[in-house]
């Protein structure tokens, strides 16, 4: 992958993810061998450095390893930022629900759903 360094808006031409936790790595560039450069959404949100075998030595929570998004389309770092934005926007609202259910006694909806 070319070097993306002076381009305004980079292109995003690979996404891994973690299936069993928040975390997603998007790769900008490739040194063709181990290093990647790119935008990782995790804790929180940094452009950096990352290792190919640090994503295959990265389990999660249930013991998963990282996926490549096979599916993935490459876009604009701009387009990838809107999606994760509107995503975490998503579920801070379903979280508000769920808690405001909760303190008005409301949770057994949740738990118990009518059949």
């Amino acid at each position: 992958m070319p070097s993306q360094q002076n381009i305004r808006d980079p292109i995003v031409y690979a996404k891994y993810f973690m299936p069993d936790s928040h975390w997603t790595w998007y790769v900008l560039e490739f040194d063709g061998k181990e290093t990647f450069f790119g935008y990782v959404d995790g804790d929180y949100q940094e452009l950096g450095y990352f290792s190919l075998s640090e994503l295959e030595s990265i389990r999660g929570p249930l013991g998963l390893k990282v996926e490549r998004d096979v599916y993935w389309k490459p876009k604009p770092l701009s387009e990838v930022k809107k999606e994760i934005s509107k995503a975490q926007k998503i579920t801070l609202t379903s979280y508000r629900f769920l808690f405001e259910d909760f303190f008005k006694g409301n949770l057994s909806a949740y738990l118990f759903p009518a059949t």
